[in-house]
């Protein structure tokens, strides 16, 4: 496609990008064929919205496509290989249900070396330019936190800080059935008159 409704491309795609640079969500727009293959260069990025280059500190020189952008941002290997594999089955199940969007919560690398949780959605297919992908990312790492500190806190005794039966609980189910688990009991002579009288000091 060379012109789009009377504008020639190189003129739409200057028109659009300068349109994402006013929207306070980070935006990128690549090109090419959706793959989660490591390595798999055929996704190259074409626009980094002002907004994603603030937020996650890279820009298009940093990271000009797809294959460095997985080993950039995710620089541990099995969690690199984790989030391919999440996206491999979130993009077919929303082909699948004939959805235009796929999204996975991911921890990103950003370039002050700092890991952040975003939520990352991804457009399968733009209407404007079917060979475009346009990827947004919403900044969740307070949220995650906040929900894992009160999950600590639900799972733990606030004296000891120690996993409390819930905690235990939620453990056991987590393990594969059939697997070995050993438990230690303690039983410390006159603790109670301890703890009542300085266990909250």
């Amino acid at each position: 496609m060379t012109q789009v409704d009377g504008l020639s491309l190189t003129q739409f795609q200057d028109y659009f990008f300068r349109s994402l640079d006013i929207i306070p969500l980070p935006i990128v727009v690549s090109q090419g064929i959706i793959s989660t293959i490591e390595g798999d260069n055929n996704r190259q990025h074409l626009y980094f919205n002002q907004t994603f280059v603030k937020e996650l500190g890279y820009t298009i020189q940093d990271i000009p496509d797809i294959s460095t952008w997985f080993t950039t941002v995710y620089p541990d290997p099995e969690y690199r290989q984790e989030v391919a594999l999440m996206w491999e089955k979130e993009v077919h199940a929303s082909m699948l249900a004939n959805r235009q969007i796929a999204e996975i919560p991911a921890l990103i690398k950003c370039g002050d070396g700092l890991q952040r949780w975003f939520t990352v959605s991804a457009q399968i297919k733009a209407e404007c330019q079917p060979n475009w992908h346009i990827v947004t990312f919403q900044n969740i790492h307070q949220l995650k936190a906040s929900l894992e500190e009160v999950l600590h806190i639900s799972n733990s005794d606030p004296l000891t800080h120690l996993t409390n039966r819930r905690g235990l609980e939620y453990w056991i189910e987590d393990r594969e059935l059939g697997c070995d688990v050993g438990v230690i009991m303690l039983d410390i002579d006159h603790f109670k008159s301890i703890n009542d009288n300085f266990g909250h000091m």
